[in-house]
């Protein structure tokens, strides 16, 4: 597909295309092949003709990336471009980058590197969503640390009433040292800009010592979540700015001023009637 690389969104996909051979869910055409061509105005993205090694170009309007969430209107063409960057189906068809997401996680995640705490977020949202039976195409997990293909967001949501696809924030947080159960959670924008809808928090008690387990993750981690409506009230009545950390407690609504709005469970717990009855409430 022709990609024009003077328009603002065209880097982000290309950064996440280029150079990779992802597996696809169903077909025979089990890669796509990118190449530069030309001068400096066009890509040229191949998805491999069975049986030949010729195709021809597929363009693709990058316009309804500039919402900011890549949501709505996009069309078939990007959202094959998404699916093959959600973590849910990187994790099912893509086993040898499981294992280096998990490298990484229990190299980085002990040091506080950014971009090892941001996937400590989205790779464990990714395997329990499979587990409770959720489809790829209900849960969009951008692989991209920032600046992917969602934009400002880490992903989208199908909404089961609306049927509509929603941008997601992600966080993770770690047990408070000293609290029996208790989670701070950085940074959280509620601002303008930031266009997500469901706030997905991801507490873990301890840092797994095999992230990819589900066995391991559902021994130590919950899962909170927080509609964006909730969170804006919360933050206008305790009279918070834009950017702000949240420490919550599980059960408690004493436990700081974002404990009343967070829905929690257990992973181990976590089912996907619960999953969709979260979602049914925005």
């Amino acid at each position: 597909m022709g990609i024009k690389t003077d328009h603002p969104n065209a880097p982000l996909l290309l950064a996440q295309l280029r150079g990779q051979m992802l597996r696809s869910q169903a077909s025979g055409d089990s890669c796509i092949y990118i190449d530069d061509v030309g001068s400096d105005s066009d890509v040229e993205i191949f998805p491999p003709a069975a049986g030949s090694s010729a195709a021809r170009p597929i363009s693709i309007d990058l316009d309804p990336l500039d919402n900011g969430h890549a949501d709505t209107g996009a069309n078939g063409m990007l959202m094959e471009a998404m699916q093959r960057t959600n973590m849910l189906q990187l994790v099912l068809f893509a086993p040898q980058l499981l294992s280096t997401w998990c490298a990484k996680l229990l190299r980085d995640v002990p040091r506080n590197g950014r971009d090892a705490l941001d996937l400590a977020g989205k790779l464990p949202l990714a395997l329990k969503g499979l587990d409770i039976g959720l489809k790829p195409e209900h849960l969009l997990l951008d692989c991209a640390q920032a600046g992917g293909l969602h934009g400002r967001d880490d992903g989208a949501v199908l909404n089961q009433k609306t049927k509509v696809r929603e941008p997601i924030e992600v966080k993770s947080g770690i047990r408070r040292r000293s609290k029996r159960c208790a989670f701070t959670f950085k940074r959280i924008d509620s601002g303008q800009d930031a266009q997500w809808r469901h706030l997905f928090l991801v507490g873990r008690e301890r840092n797994p010592v095999d992230w990819g387990s589900l066995q391991e993750l559902d021994a130590c981690m919950w899962l909170g979540y927080v509609r964006r409506a909730d969170y804006d009230a919360a933050v206008a009545r305790a009279g918070r700015g834009r950017v702000n950390d949240v420490s919550v407690s599980p059960g408690s609504s004493r436990a700081g001023w974002a404990s009343r709005i967070v829905h929690w469970r257990r992973f181990r717990s976590l089912t996907l009637e619960q999953w969709n009855s979260w979602l049914m409430q925005s």
